[in-house]
């Protein structure tokens, strides 16, 4: 949660929450609340489907997941793959990653590479 401070003259506790609302209204869950005369504003970031890509490639980097995707859900990055293994892209994906002579095999959703 974010808080940000906007100063007022005066706080009341309905002026305060519509200015928040007004000011952050592209985040989420926006609360204004009066501290003396200031006015604290919290929120949450949305999240950005580049900035959860990245995060889930930076998760999985050691690991081989076919068809890893990033999707956002409000302010959470949920990583997903599908939870399919398709042994010609596995299989790609790991001649890609290690060269060839690497074996590929599908366990459950993964996709396994092993050199021979």
């Amino acid at each position: 949660m974010r808080r940000e401070c906007l100063r007022l003259q005066e706080c009341r506790a309905p002026a305060c929450q519509q200015n928040c609302v007004d000011a952050y209204h592209k985040y989420y869950d926006v609360i204004g609340n009066c501290e003396g005369l200031d006015c604290i504003c919290e929120f949450k970031k949305p999240c950005t489907i580049r900035y959860c890509y990245n995060k889930c490639m930076t998760k999985y980097q050691n690991e081989t997941k076919v068809g890893l995707t990033g999707t956002c859900e409000r302010t959470n990055c949920v990583c997903d793959w599908g939870n399919k293994c398709d042994k010609a892209k596995c299989k790609d994906s790991c001649v890609t990653l290690h060269g060839k002579g690497t074996k590929a095999k599908c366990v459950r959703e993964d996709c396994v590479c092993r050199k021979k």
